[in-house]
């Protein structure tokens, strides 16, 4: 074996021995929808994590799943003002679709946002409804800027695309650059 790979793969070990094992979890599967209001230039945009054994349909519940199946929500509006909120709604369930990718046949949430720009002192409501849970509405009830609103519209959920992640990124250029001194040296002979 080459001399210089040999110390490389020694504190390659070393460091995979080392690194903190966690147990291994239930994936999680990510929607996100994108809609638009009948107001011109007003978005919304909100993700939703969904423990990936709902999605199954081996899973006796499935298609219906509830909050408890929910481990992360987040929504955010973006028109004349700004508006957002990430902690769990007090209310979420819906319905999973029967063909092989898991999107919804419907989608119930009552949520209440907790961040306005500019801020009010009153009180809001984000409600997505409707089959596929494509209709969303908010509501506003409170002192100016804002007062009282109701706006809605139309999206789509669809399942986010998974990231890779970092640490695979980090071992892949790790590895072509192990691969790239070993053949280096081999020229070299």
């Amino acid at each position: 074996m080459n001399r210089s790979l040999f110390p490389t793969l020694v504190l390659g070990g070393m460091l995979a021995l080392i690194a903190p094992v966690t147990p291994a979890q239930a994936a999680i599967v990510l929607f996100e929808f994108n809609g638009v209001s009948t107001v011109p230039g007003a978005t919304v945009h909100a993700t939703m994590g969904l423990n990936d054994s709902v999605t199954n349909p081996a899973n006796p519940n499935f298609p219906n799943f509830s909050l408890a199946d929910v481990t992360s929500f987040s929504v955010q509006f973006n028109g004349s003002y700004t508006a957002s909120g990430s902690a769990l709604p007090a209310s979420l369930s819906g319905q999973m679709n029967n063909g092989p990718s898991p999107v919804f046949a419907s989608l119930f949430v009552n949520d209440s946002l907790t961040t306005f720009n500019p801020s009010f002192n009153g009180t809001n409501n984000f409600q997505f409804f409707g089959s596929n849970g494509q209709t969303w509405q908010m509501a506003t009830s409170g002192f100016p800027p804002i007062g009282t609103t109701v706006i809605g519209g139309t999206g789509t959920w669809t399942v986010a695309a998974v990231p890779i992640p970092a640490a695979l990124w980090l071992f892949g250029s790790g590895l072509t650059a192990v691969v790239g001194l070993a053949r280096g040296k081999a020229k070299q002979w």
